[in-house]
């Protein structure tokens, strides 16, 4: 019985204690107790640290590892140029407490706008030392004139390179800086205004921001932004690959140079970046690594006064028309939103998406449509093709296209044949299994196709369904793409698979290949809104066909079910299917 993989979903994991017990009466082991005198200061502790001009202080908390009893720490202060801060020469632990505050102390007369000093404070004395944090903190502090600007609009497309979710539209409150024009926040846009936030999900005790630098409207970009929210995989960092490398000490003009395309634009009101511009990081997912994000190009702030505009368009495929002349045709449904103008259309092959889609954009004469409806694209040969839609605002400006993947018969070949001809076992270590616990189908059956001997299909497969493939002469495959794998999600719809390299275009995430006996899938398992899982699965030859296979096939001993669990919109995509940026 086929079950959804358990690493399919985010689980967590618990450590076993092992207990033991002494075997002598002379000797009592009570435990090792933690030394009382280890102190630290976390990692976590954030090193700009944003002030108030008339509070004249700000507290550092340090920790120890034991509660037990009342220790004096000594502290020195290394001051950076231009530091208006003073740190005490020591701070105290009573009994009981793990944590204690140190106070920083400033003359709010010498707190200017923008200016951000500071220096690092040291843990006095090695009898502190502890394995548990570091020993030294550095900040910068300093106070920004950020004022309210209003209410704006954020369409957030982070998330969704790790957990699938759609790119939704909300109110966010937005500050700006009245001494550096051009520069915007948007205040706890990860909070509660986040529509896939639950309870529980944010931290209430401070606010967040996702901090804009729009100082060269034509070159903006996003400064690193801890956002304060946290799916139990640590707390969500977000900012540009131009702040990041800034960051790293490279000079604004140099990256402009270099990489013009990961810098967004301020254009009449409304913040855009463009698509894979962005990073995204969890503190506890791969030690905070970093990855590409606003993969669907869609993350845009609207200024207080404006809104954002929606350009989203989507094709459902009916199914292929015939005419009285045997000339056949791709038909579907196309929605628009009403922002739209108008949508030009085109069905384009594989090895012509990208040449079709730029005469598109460039002004290319192809058929359009002006409100949602049914279009038909006429085709001659059988096999995948892609249906390309590029949305138009009223003002004739091309939006972000997109493409919908549709396999097209044009049934002139007459139904396909196929002889069995070997036996094998098939390893799931994806959707199915795990590659820890994988699910192995004995006896399935590999047929070649009587019409192309390259072709191939091993059946029963997945839910009762088919996987179908082409093997080539030098070994390689290439599994064919769309493929049903016999599941629907409550939530997400249809589940499919398809080969690794079809599906992102690259071959640097693994290819499918034969060697020795052995199959080996480079798939994807996917719903429309995204990624489920990636890696390999192989299927092993251990026979020629016979009878009991070919009765297989015809339906028997076919009993699959599946657990009927619903797919968790906070399900995140394994690091294979996103890009890894570093740290």
């Amino acid at each position: 019985m086929k079950k959804l993989a358990k690493s399919s979903y985010i689980a967590l994991v618990s450590l076993i204690a092992l207990a033991f017990s002494a075997c002598t009466n002379d000797f009592e082991y009570s435990g090792v107790a933690a030394p009382e005198n280890q102190v630290y200061f976390s990692n976590t502790l954030a090193t700009k640290i944003e002030i108030d001009k008339n509070a004249g202080s700000f507290d550092v908390t340090l920790n120890r590892v034991s509660d037990k009893g009342s220790i004096s720490v000594p502290l020195t202060f290394e001051a950076g140029e231009g530091n208006i801060f003073k740190v005490p020469a020591s701070v105290t632990f009573a009994e009981g407490q793990k944590e204690t505050k140190i106070s920083v102390t400033y003359n709010p007369d010498e707190v200017e706008f923008g200016k951000y000093t500071g220096g690092t404070i040291k843990i006095g004395g090695t009898e502190f030392d502890t394995t548990y944090g570091i020993s030294a903190y550095t900040f910068n502090a300093g106070c920004t004139a950020w004022v309210d600007y209003g209410t704006g609009y954020y369409r957030e497309d982070c998330m969704t390179s790790f957990f699938g979710v759609d790119n939704p539209t909300y109110a966010v409150k937005i500050q700006k800086n009245k001494v550096e024009e051009g520069m915007y926040r948007m205040v706890n846009a990860y909070g509660k205004a986040y529509p896939y936030n639950e309870d529980g999900d944010w931290d209430k005790s401070q606010d967040y921001y996702v901090t804009i630098n729009a100082k060269d409207p034509n070159h903006v970009y996003v400064e690193k932004s801890v956002t304060g929210m946290d799916w139990s995989h640590g707390v969500v960092t977000i900012w540009s690959f131009a702040g990041y490398y800034m960051s790293k000490g490279q000079a604004l003009n140099d990256i402009i140079a270099a990489h013009p395309e990961y810098f967004g634009k301020l254009e009449n009101g409304i913040i855009t970046m463009p698509a894979n511009s962005l990073l995204i990081s969890m503190a506890a997912y791969n030690d905070g690594g970093l990855y590409k994000s606003g993969v669907n190009g869609k993350w845009c702030v609207a200024l207080p006064g404006h809104e954002i505009a929606d350009y989203t368009v989507s094709f459902t495929y009916t199914g292929r028309f015939t005419d009285a002349e045997g000339n056949n045709y791709c038909q579907g449904n196309v929605e628009m939103t009403s922002d739209v103008a108008y949508v030009k259309y085109a069905l384009a092959a594989d090895s012509e998406v990208e040449k079709v889609l730029e005469d598109m954009i460039a002004g290319g004469d192809y058929e359009t449509i002006s409100k949602s409806g049914t279009i038909s694209m006429p085709f001659e040969e059988s096999g995948n093709y892609y249906v390309l839609l590029v949305p138009y605002s009223a003002d004739g400006k091309a939006q972000a296209y997109q493409t919908f993947k549709v396999k097209l018969d044009n049934g002139k070949g007459g139904e396909e044949t196929w002889t069995p001809v070997f036996i094998g076992d098939y390893k799931y270590t994806l959707f199915f299994g795990t590659k820890d616990e994988p699910e192995v189908d004995k006896d399935l059956t590999l047929y070649q196709s009587d019409k192309d001997s390259k072709r191939y299909k091993i059946e029963p497969w997945g839910m009762e369904q088919s996987l179908t493939f082409t093997l080539n002469d030098d070994g390689s495959i290439m599994v064919d793409a769309y493929q049903y794998i016999g599941y629907d999600d409550p939530n997400y719809g249809s589940v499919y698979v398809d080969d690794t390299v079809d599906y992102t275009g690259a071959t640097k995430y693994g290819t499918s290949s034969y060697a020795d006996g052995v199959f080996k899938f480079a798939l994807v398992y996917y719903v429309e809104a995204g990624v489920l899982t990636n890696g390999y699965e192989t299927f092993t030859l251990t026979g020629q066909a016979d009878a009991k296979a070919k009765a297989k096939q015809n339906g028997k001993d076919w009993g699959f079910k599946v657990n009927n669990v619903k797919l968790n919109p906070r399900m995140l995509k394994k690091a294979g299917s996103l890009e890894y940026v570093g740290r």
